[in-house]
């Protein structure tokens, strides 16, 4: 369960209205791609971030102008006061991308298990006439959803004992491992992640318990 995290900023704004908030006036439109993040200058609001703890983890196929957003609404949600809290802002809004990124890679990987399962199969069907580009776009088209690839795929898998599922099965299977690495890398990021909301709600709860103890001490001796 992720924790919950102080929030510094008006409870009235969403996360895009925060994020659109600091993106104001900074030059660079929500949504431009900023060549996978080395052409544009970031926004003026996050200058400091990228000066102090280096550039956006950008690779190829990210979008730099979605990491700004994101660390733009984290910034403009939390507004980290001093040094440390702006340390665990930038790591949140890495770790952040980086759960995305392996989410991203998951769902890339499990799209594309059967498709490239069911070719090999379909290659072993006796007598077959398709040959290997017949049979990528038989596998392509029945991918889409098309109704009479559909036929086609089940009546040559029907000729060796076989279904859909069952190939869906066995693709799954034999990339098990491969999953098993995704998902416990996944649940590494989402914990180093949980593991800042935590030390940031307990940075804030101690000083304002700080301040409210110094508060009433105050009071008392002017008492």
């Amino acid at each position: 369960m992720t924790p919950r995290l102080q929030h510094a900023s008006s409870p009235n704004l969403s996360g895009s209205q925060l994020a659109t908030k600091a993106l104001q006036g900074t030059g660079r439109p929500r949504g431009h791609p900023g060549s996978h993040g080395s052409a544009a200058e970031p926004p003026g609001a996050l200058q400091r971030f990228y000066r102090l703890f280096g550039p956006a983890p950008i690779l190829p196929g990210d979008n730099a102008a979605e990491f700004d957003e994101l660390l733009a609404c984290i910034v403009a949600d939390l507004a980290p006061q001093g040094m440390i809290e702006e340390i665990w802002t930038w790591d949140l809004a890495f770790l952040t991308w980086e759960v995305r990124r392996a989410r991203r890679f998951r769902a890339d990987l499990l799209a594309d298990l059967t498709p490239t399962f069911l070719t090999k199969v379909l290659a072993t069907v006796p007598d077959a006439e398709a040959g290997p580009d017949a049979r990528r776009t038989l596998v392509a088209q029945w991918s889409a959803g098309e109704a009479g690839a559909r036929e086609g795929v089940e009546r040559q898998l029907a000729a060796i004992g076989a279904t859909p599922a069952a190939v869906a099965a066995r693709a799954f299977l034999l990339e098990l491992e491969e999953i098993d690495r995704l998902e416990r890398a996944l649940a590494s990021i989402e914990s180093r992640r949980n593991a800042i909301i935590r030390e940031f709600d307990r940075h804030r709860l101690v000083g304002a318990n700080l301040r409210e103890m110094l508060e009433t001490l105050d009071a008392g001796a002017i008492g």
